[in-house]
């Protein structure tokens, strides 16, 4: 059976086929469309343990989106009590969705901790099936849960008033462990490390990073806020940027780890070092948290709507007295 992600233009690009052929939808399960040697088109799915077929309408009077979620309600919730329907059926449909909307990290995420569980239905999930002191897994479960709320599968989330317990991280890094980390020399990662150091990026960020003259842009698909993001590029961190195409992460980190002799930190507690030391140097915290490109902080609620001021040169005035604190530690 011919497989696609259907889309409005992957279903216009299907040239009348020689006999009826059913293309499935990659991201949906049981949800296709049927096209005629004359090239009528026409959504269909195909659900229950007897395979049986429903036609939903031709296509484009019924537009793609109608038709999926009519299919969604067909697939799940047709002639099965609310909360019984197939747990690993909701669960495919979940992560499929996902893919198109998700990072890759998150849906890894989910994937890892929603294939924990082997069960029929989804009323058999229960909270001692989980860690609930596990964030991820509690995140995951709550999204999953969510998500088959919103398509009329259950009608609660077992997980919803669980708040896991969590171990936040405080680990800010001394001097001296600066200067050993910055003195590692093993590019490309030693130089990844040092741009993190110079913008208090994210390490998924600094890899998409674009050099646009004398500033750092960070297109709004690759931050963590969905917004586009732009730090300076003073002359220092200029000198360690470039296209980076790596993925040693952890292989990286061992290595350094290894010469240094500096282990018990995580990359992202550089980006807590950052913000400690622009506070150490008198930056403003509204300044720092624009640097952070953090949505939240000390400007928020109506004033978030209406202040758009982007701090660039206070964040200018900011790098370069974060920049000269950091070269009296290595010097």
């Amino acid at each position: 059976m011919p497989k696609m992600k259907l889309t409005d233009l992957s279903i216009k690009a299907i040239k009348p086929p020689e006999k009826f052929t059913t293309y499935w939808d990659t991201t949906l399960p049981g949800f296709g469309v049927r096209c005629s040697p004359k090239g009528k088109k026409t959504f269909t799915i195909m659900y229950g343990e007897t395979r049986q077929k429903l036609t939903i309408g031709v296509y484009p009077l019924i537009a793609l989106s109608d038709a999926r979620n009519q299919a969604k309600h067909h697939l799940y919730a047709k002639d099965t009590p609310t909360g019984q329907k197939c747990f690993n059926d909701a669960r495919s449909a979940f992560l499929s969705e996902c893919q198109n909307r998700l990072r890759t990290s998150t849906v890894k995420q989910y994937t890892q901790h929603l294939n924990h569980l082997s069960k029929e239905k989804l009323t058999d999930i229960k909270r001692s099936d989980i860690d609930i002191n596990n964030p991820y897994a509690v995140a995951s479960w709550k999204a999953f849960f969510n998500w088959c709320i919103q398509n009329e599968l259950i009608d609660r989330n077992p997980f919803q008033f669980i708040k896991a317990k969590t171990n936040k991280r405080e680990r800010v890094l001394l001097d001296e462990e600066i200067r050993a980390i910055w003195a590692y020399d093993y590019p490309p990662y030693s130089n990844i490390i040092k741009l993190l150091f110079l913008t208090g990026l994210r390490r998924t960020e600094v890899m998409h990073l674009q050099l646009d003259g004398d500033i750092f842009r960070l297109p709004p698909e690759h931050t963590k806020n969905g917004r586009g993001h732009t730090i300076p590029a003073t002359a220092w961190a200029k000198q360690y940027y470039e296209e980076f195409e790596f993925n040693g992460w952890s292989k990286g980190k061992s290595r350094m780890d290894r010469e240094t002799g500096i282990t018990d930190y995580c990359i992202h507690d550089i980006r807590r070092s950052f913000a400690t030391i622009m506070a150490k140097v008198g930056t403003p915290i509204h300044v720092v948290e624009s640097l952070l490109n953090h949505q939240s902080g000390v400007i928020s609620g109506i004033k978030a709507v209406y202040i758009r001021h982007n701090y660039q040169e206070e964040a200018k005035i900011a790098i370069a007295n974060y920049e000269k604190y950091m070269k009296n530690i290595l010097a």
